[in-house]
Order: C-alpha cells, then structure tokens, then sequence
C-alpha cells in the first residue's frame, strides 16, 4: 500500500463523511419542518372544532334558551330581593320582642319538664 492510496481513501471518506452531515442535516431540518407543521395542522384543526362546538352551542342557546334564562335570572334576583327583606323585617320583630319570645320558650320548656318529672302524692296526716 502507498500513501498515495492512502491519501485518496482519506480524501473519499471525508467527501462522504460531509456528504453524510449533509444529508443528516437536511433530513432532520425536514423532520423539524414536518414536526411543525403537523402541530400547526393540529392546532388549527383544534380551533376549528372549538369554534364549530361554540357556534352550534351558541345557536342552539340563542333559538331555544336565551329568553328562559332571561327570565330565570329576573326571578331569582327579585325572589332573593324579597327574601333579605323578609329576613331583616323578621329580625327586627325577633330583637323587639325578645323578652316575650324568651319567657314563652321557658314556660313551654318548663311545661314540657314537668312532664317528665316525678311528684309525690300528698301525704295525709290526721
């Protein structure tokens, strides 16, 4: 073997040494490209879904529920309204008649006491 035969073995095999970097490079850059691509394909499949969902949703709500939920929230906002009244004029008349409130409860606790409780007969003395 010469170096001669050496030299040009060295010569072909860093020719195909960069011709392999080469080619490893451009196919990962078309891996890349690919990759990209195919999750931007996805996400704007993703959003178009979403927005058909939402606008058929949205559609159905407005042909068929809109003026029941309308409605609804009206009711509720005025019942709650009323409820807080009713609750504050109860609680007025509750503390302004405390006094009679609590000695009514004795009286019924007390009655409900004697009850349970034991009395003996009165004992006869002659």
């Amino acid at each position: 073997m010469t170096i001669n035969t050496i030299a040009h073995a060295t010569a072909a095999l860093e020719t195909a040494t960069a011709y392999g970097a080469r080619i490893y490079m451009m196919a990962s850059e078309v891996f890349t490209i690919s990759a990209i691509l195919w999750t931007l394909n996805f996400m704007a499949g993703m959003v178009e879904k979403t927005y058909t969902a939402g606008r058929t949703v949205g559609s159905f709500y407005f042909a068929n529920l809109h003026q029941f939920v309308i409605a609804s929230c009206k009711h509720i906002i005025a019942f709650v309204i009323l409820a807080a009244q009713l609750v504050y004029e109860g609680a007025q008349i509750v503390y302004t008649n405390r006094r009679e409130i609590v000695a009514k409860l004795n009286d019924y606790r007390n009655a409900i006491g004697r009850q349970f409780a034991y009395t003996s007969p009165a004992i006869i003395t002659a």
